[in-house]
């Protein structure tokens, strides 16, 4: 099993400081927005075309996805979603 699905500071549930104590760039937004649709990174990776470990490379902040697939995101997420939850938080 992958570091990516068994990371706990990820989890469903998991507070903004808890998941920045172990990834300080994480878009939480991002995070939180894929939970509230009940979609799991599989899902959404296959939404939008990337594999679930990309999915959360890019939720962590760990890289950024193109703006193909920042807008194909942003439409999976519905009409809540704006570009600006792909925004690195600053320190």
């Amino acid at each position: 099993m992958s570091y990516a699905a068994t990371d706990p500071h990820i989890r469903p549930g998991r507070s903004a400081k808890e998941i920045r104590a172990r990834h300080p760039r994480a878009r939480v937004g991002l995070i939180r927005a894929r939970e509230d649709m009940g979609m799991t990174r599989p899902e959404l990776g296959e939404k939008i075309g990337l594999c679930r470990s990309s999915v959360f490379k890019h939720e962590i902040g760990q890289s950024t996805p193109s703006i193909e697939h920042m807008v194909k995101w942003v439409e999976a997420l519905g009409p809540g979603a704006g570009l600006d939850l792909f925004r690195i938080p600053q320190d």
